[in-house]
């Protein structure tokens, strides 16, 4: 999961830049968080009308969150990815969840 949050903005950049370009727009950029938004946007397109998918996958990462310091999600994405930080891991599950379920 770290790796996707760490690449997906770059992988992506030529749609981002012209589909999705107020992702640049944050005053704080940082390529993790927005590549984070990006992902949840495409996954709520992915899942499209699948409710029950999407409520799932907020659920879990939601409950992650709620582990704070303890959550084995959260930590497996900080000791695979020493370039990310804990409040950064935060910001990025709260805009998947954000994006999936506008």
């Amino acid at each position: 999961m770290g790796f996707i949050i760490n690449n997906y903005l770059s992988v992506y950049e030529d749609r981002a830049l012209k589909v999705h370009h107020d992702l640049y727009d944050d005053e704080d950029f940082n390529i993790n968080i927005s590549g984070a938004k990006l992902l949840g946007r495409d996954m709520d397109v992915i899942l499209g009308n699948n409710k029950n998918t999407k409520n799932k996958i907020r659920e879990i990462l939601q409950k992650e969150i709620s582990k704070e310091e303890q959550s084995r999600l959260i930590n497996q994405i900080i000791e695979t990815n020493r370039n990310l930080k804990y409040e950064e891991v935060l910001k990025c599950l709260d805009n998947i969840i954000a994006e999936l379920i506008k």
